[in-house]
């Protein structure tokens, strides 16, 4: 079972499980000299509502594609040796699972955080802390497909009681420089 990729495409894809066990190559589209790629999910819990869940791939990531696509690929990417599908259940191996989780975040996963739906959580927060702007929180949540951003906020952002303060701290109305006839017709 191929543990490692289930991880690497939670984490950097923010997939829910069952997306990401039923991952196909037609999702992905990958460049392999840029080592760039992104992915589109036509099938995911919030279609139905008209969310989209497509976003792109990390390096890391892209690489594990790339070293695990046949010549000529189609269908699942990981798919049961012994059926030639998807796997259903990947609960078996949950141990070895939660290990390799472990590995790539540098941290154990234990207790309430030992559990697979949570690494992609983990993954967004990761990410989330990089967004510079407003844009790329959306595109967090494009990536995720959830059907909005207060979803994502309460559910996987978890910032703390400071952030607040940190977003606001130096902020002042801009200083801006009208014309006579502006301000005029801000008077009038």
């Amino acid at each position: 079972m191929p543990l490692r990729g289930f991880c690497l495409i939670a984490y950097y894809s923010l997939m829910r499980p069952k997306n990401n066990r039923a991952l196909t190559w037609e999702d992905l589209t990958i460049d392999p000299q840029g080592r760039t790629g992104r992915f589109k999910l036509d099938q995911h819990k919030n279609v139905n509502k008209g969310i989209e869940a497509r976003g792109g791939l990390a390096a890391e990531l892209v690489d594990y594609l790339l070293s695990i696509r046949p010549a000529h690929a189609s269908g699942g990417v990981h798919r049961n040796p012994a059926t030639g599908q998807a796997y259903v259940d990947i609960r078996k191996q949950w141990r070895r699972l939660i290990t390799i989780a472990s590995r790539l975040l540098g941290y154990s996963l234990n207790g309430k955080k030992a559990d697979f739906f949570n690494f992609r959580h983990i993954g967004a927060s990761h990410i989330a802390e990089r967004a510079r702007d407003a844009r790329h929180l959306l595109a967090v949540v494009k990536m995720m497909g959830d059907t909005s951003v207060e979803t994502v906020d309460r559910r996987y952002f978890n910032f703390d009681d400071e952030t607040p303060g940190e977003v606001i701290d130096g902020w002042s109305v801009p200083q801006i420089s009208l014309s006579d006839d502006a301000r005029l017709r801000l008077v009038s």
